[in-house]
């Protein structure tokens, strides 16, 4: 492949990734999707918001969904970091509701 569509490829994923990270941070906190801090289990001191692996994935697969011939292979990239990506969502969605009654003896 051409070297100069994978450095375009490179280039797109890194800036999806830096500008992207910014706002998914807003849109979790504005919509309240944050991981909350219990004093036990999580010891960081402020919440920390959810969704940085969604523009993981959008910085992952629009590259290759722009540079790549659509086959058997490239769908089973796409079908299975989909699949990581709901999992993900649901953890931190489940885990964002969750009451934190879950405690060490």
């Amino acid at each position: 492949m051409n070297e100069i569509i994978l450095i375009f490829s490179f280039i797109l994923s890194f800036l999806l990734a830096l500008y992207g990270t910014p706002l998914a941070q807003k849109v979790a906190l504005r919509y309240q999707i944050l991981d909350q801090p219990d004093g036990r289990l999580k010891r960081h001191s402020q919440p920390v918001p959810y969704m940085g692996g969604v523009i993981v994935y959008f910085a992952f697969i629009s590259p290759i969904s722009l540079i790549f011939d659509f086959n058997q292979q490239l769908l089973g990239i796409l079908f299975a970091s989909s699949i990581l990506l709901l999992v993900g969502l649901f953890d931190d969605l489940k885990a964002s509701r969750r009451v934190s009654s879950f405690s060490f003896r």
